[in-house]
Order: structure tokens, then sequence, then C-alpha cells
């Protein structure tokens, strides 16, 4: 037993030495940021502050933005081998270069139209006529924006970026700035701020993206693996610990010398919070129709003419085993040198947890409804689920299809509303409550269908105002269609009624005349009578009374009698 024991000493350590060394010193890699020091880019230094690189054994070097240079050309450059970029890192990829994009961080844009007093902008409309700076993904919000209000693209003059000359030039009405942090920097140097939120009127495309090089995944899956889940957990931490990374970030280089202060920064956390939606959807979440949707708004805008799928876009590991592999090997061939009997036994080990996971794995599966059986189930039953949020306006859908997903603001959804019915849903916005429900129709093809609306309230913000709506849609034009049938049998049995109440009363009058007649008939005829005469007169207007009853006794006789 001791002997045993020795050898799997010996083993266990030689296993220690040999996984160490396959790592070595720790692999050293840079992240490329789309900007200066500041919270948007939070999540990065918790990792790096709170070890979670270290953990994976990477060491980090965060790189800060350089003018004239984009996160994509430094990063496929090799000089970098992360970077962070916007939604518009989709045209990098339509262009022929090969980026990866891990995980998007902001699942809506930061972007907004911020003007002065004075300049004549409160709304989309005011843009028309005027000069605006823009630069790179602010010029694609814009259009977009200018799209969705009907306004030409040509009425709008878009100029270079230059922050001195937007202050000093009172003829720029407006620029397209980071919301989350430089209305309150403007704000603090004094100047009174005007904002339009692009999300407000439909635009709302994904904000940063930690991306890569194709290569990168490619001969360094491992490591790609461990930065993205070290920076996803970067991320949690510092939105669940804001102050202690806002105090990392003021101890930056530079951060101070631009004049961000603690209160800047923790506003910047506060708009970013929203833009991450961490309560609400899983940091890093990325949804591959979305891709698409905003590849076909970017077709629409002539910004590029080239579609393909972005499945290559999107990096998915399908199995994540490979990050052992290489030890794995090592592992195998150190245990077939020092003893067959510990290969069969590690084999055997294996086999068996294999088959425990296995089955762990079919038991979770049966357990639960995926969100394609979970579509299945409501497609069957002509139902359609939704989430309205109110303040960046935008809708997410899973249910049947006919078209209604394409809708992305309650304004598309109202617009294909039946006239008569558009005013049951403005009564819906203007009152906002917590619950209602209203059977509207709406048009599927070139047609009208009757749905039931059921609408509830289930996020709120701190004035207990509703934020986030959840409804339903669910098909009762089959209701609908029995409710007319009924409404007509309905008519057809009120006639069929009225005439049978006039066919009593016909009846029971020609049924009644002839025994009134009889019983007074009956009361003058007198069997003793010497006139005889006026005896068989009587008698035979017996007989005719009989004979009248006998009629409309065949008559009532012969109309029961017909189906």
């Amino acid at each position: 037993m001791a002997s045993y024991r020795k050898i799997v000493f010996v083993v266990a350590s030689l296993i220690l030495i040999l996984v160490q060394s396959s790592y070595g010193q720790g692999d050293t890699v840079n992240l490329q940021l789309r900007w200066k020091h500041q919270f948007q880019f939070a999540g990065y230094y918790a990792a790096q502050k709170k070890g979670f690189y270290e953990n994976e054994n990477l060491k980090v070097k965060i790189q800060e933005y350089t003018p004239g240079h984009s996160s994509v050309d430094i990063v496929l450059s090799g000089e970098a081998q992360y970077g962070v970029f916007g939604s518009d890192v989709l045209l990098s990829y339509m262009q022929g270069k090969p980026v990866k994009v891990l995980a998007c961080i902001f699942q809506h844009s930061p972007y907004s139209i911020l003007s002065l007093e004075g300049r004549g902008v409160s709304k989309p409309t005011d843009l028309s006529g005027k000069k605006i700076m823009a630069a790179e993904m602010g010029s694609i919000i814009l259009k977009s924006l200018l799209q969705n209000e009907g306004i030409p693209q040509d009425s709008i003059a878009v100029v270079p970026l230059n922050i001195d000359r937007f202050f000093k030039d009172s003829t720029i009405a407006a620029l397209i700035v980071y919301k989350a942090f430089e209305p309150f920097k403007y704000e603090k140097e004094g100047y009174k701020p005007i904002q339009i939120d692009p999300s407000d009127y439909g635009v709302d495309f994904y904000g940063d993206v930690l991306f890569t090089s194709e290569s990168e995944t490619r001969d360094y899956p491992e490591r790609t693996e461990k930065f993205k889940r070290a920076s996803l957990r970067g991320w949690e931490y510092a939105l669940e610990h804001p102050d202690e990374i806002i105090d990392y970030i003021l101890k930056l280089p530079g951060v101070k010398e631009r004049g961000i202060d603690r209160q800047m920064l923790r506003k910047e956390f506060l708009v970013m919070e929203k833009l991450i939606r961490p309560n609400l959807v899983e940091i890093g979440h990325m949804n591959k129709g979305r891709w698409e949707f905003i590849l076909k708004r970017f077709s629409q805008l002539g910004i590029t003419t080239v579609h393909k799928s972005t499945e290559d876009l999107l990096y998915f590991p399908e199995n994540k085993v490979f990050m052992y592999a290489k030890v794995s090997v090592y592992l195998i061939g150190l245990l077939l040198v020092v003893a067959l009997f510990f290969f069969i036994r590690s084999v055997f080990i294996k086999h068996n947890l294999v088959r425990e996971q296995q089955k762990v794995m079919e038991m979770d599966t049966k357990s639960r409804f995926n969100e394609e059986s979970l579509r299945l189930i409501l497609n069957n039953a002509g139902i359609l689920l939704w989430d309205w949020n109110r303040l960046s306006n935008s809708f997410s859908f899973l249910g049947y299809n006919d078209d209604i997903d394409s809708y992305t603001s309650i304004y598309q959804f109202k617009n294909a509303l039946h006239t008569e019915d558009q005013d049951k849903l403005d009564m819906f916005v203007d009152l906002l409550p917590e619950n209602f429900r209203e059977e509207i129709r709406i048009k599927i093809g070139e047609t009208f269908q009757w749905k039931l609306l059921t609408i509830k309230a289930r996020k709120f913000d701190d004035e207990n105002s509703p934020l986030i709506y959840t409804g339903m849609l669910i098909d009762i034009s089959e209701i609908k269609q029995k409710e007319e049938h009924l409404d007509e049998l309905s008519k057809e049995l009120e006639t069929t009624n009225s005439e049978l109440e006039k066919f009593a009363y016909i009846t029971s009058h020609n049924i009644r005349a002839p025994i009134v007649n009889l019983e007074s008939l009956m009361d003058f005829y007198d069997v003793d009578c010497i006139d005889k005469e006026a005896n068989n007169d009587i008698v035979n207007k017996i007989h005719i009374s009989v004979q009248r009853l006998k009629d409309t006794l065949e008559d009532l006789i012969l109309v029961t009698s017909r189906k």
C-alpha cells in the first residue's frame, strides 16, 4: 500500500509540473479600447483589478484609443489581440476583414443627438436644413433616424466631428455624442445640452462589442475563451460594485487631467446600466437575428451593398473541451509511461463520469423547454408574446410570425391596426395602466384578423411608473366568425319566434271560436222544444262549428309535422 501511495504521489507531482509547464508564465495580450479611460470600459478594469485575467493565466495590457487608428485596424495588424468597437464592426466584416465578435456588452445604442439652447433643435424634424456633426457610427445612427422619420437625407449637411468648432460655430445645429458621458461633461462646463435619443424613434443597434481576429480564435481558442470568460466576469463585478471601480478609474493616467470626477463617472454608470440591462439579459448576449436586422438596415441606408450571412462574424464555440486538449494528451502519455493499470483505471473512471454526465444532460433536457419548443407551442396555439420597453420603444417577439414581429416600435404596431381600433391603443399609451385588455383587428397580409390584446406591466421605475410591458396577441378570428354565425342564428330564431307567435295566436283564435259557438248552440238547443225546425237549424250550426274545429286541428297537425 505504501508503494502504491508513493507512485500516486509521484504521478500527481509530475502531472502538476506538466500542467504548469504547459501554461508557462502566462500569455500576454493587448486589449485595444475605442476611447480614453472612463466607465465605458469598467468591466475590463474590474477583470484586471480583481485578478480575473490572472486567474486565467493571462497578462492583459489595456490600451487607450489612438487618434487616427480604429480598434479594428489595430487588432488586425497584430498590435492588439482583442478590441472594443461598435456594431459598425459589421461593415468591416462585410468588407472581407477577418473579425470575430465575442460578446455584445451594450444591448442598446449609446449614441444621442446633442444640441444647445438657442440652436432650434428639440426633435428630429428640426434637423432638416441644418448642419450636423457626426463621425463613423454616428453618421449611421443619423441616417437611420432620418429614414425612420421620413426626412430626406440630402436635407442635412453632415460635417466632420470637431468639438471645439461645435461650441464656437452656432451654424452647426447638433452633433452625435456618447450619451452616457459627454452630455454630463458639457453640462459641467456650463453648457445647457438638449438631447434627442434615436432609440425613442426606433433606431437601436448594439453598442460596444468585444471582438478579436479570426486568426486568434483559430490559433488560440483556449486563450480566446479564457479572455472572454474573464472579461464578462469583470463586467458582472463592475456593475455590482460601481463605486469601487470608479475609485480605480480615477487613478488611471490622464483621467483627472480630462476634468473627470466621481459624479460624472457615477452618472455614466447609471446610463450604462440601462444600455447593458444586466437584470434582463445575460451580459455579453448576442442574437444572430438582431445582427441580420442591423445588416438589413445598413443595406437599406446604402451603407453596404454586400449581403452575406453573419454566422461567421459571431463567435459561438461549440465545444469547450478543447481548452484542456493539450493537457489531456500530456496526462494520457504520462499515465501510459507510469503504468498501464493507471491508464485503464483512468479510462474506466472517465467512462463512468461521461455516462453520468450524459444522464444528467438527458434529465436536464427532458425537464425544460427550449426556446424552439416554446415557439412551436405558441405557433400551434396562435399566440404571440412580446415585450415593449417604454423608454427605448423597442419591441421583442416570441411566437407565430405572420409579419407581426417585423414591427420595431409601438407606432408601427399601431399603424397596422384597423382605423377603428387605433384609438384603443392610443388610450393605452396615454394612460399606461398596469393591465390592459381589448379585442383588436390587425392587418395580416392583405386582410384584417381579430386578435385579443392583453398587456401587463412587469417592471417599474422609482416612481412606480411602468417601464416594461409584456403582452400577448391571441388569435380569436375563428371565435369572432362563430360569434357572427351565432348572431345570424339568433336573428333567424327571433324571426321564427315572431312567426310562431302569430301562428299560435291565429290557431288559438281558430280553435276557440268554434268551441264558443258550440257552447252557445248547446245552450240554445232544447230537446223538448216543439219547434223542430229551430232545433234542426241549431244542429246544422253545431255541425258547421265541429267541421271548422276539425279543419283547424288538421291544419295544425300538418304544420307541426313539417321539418
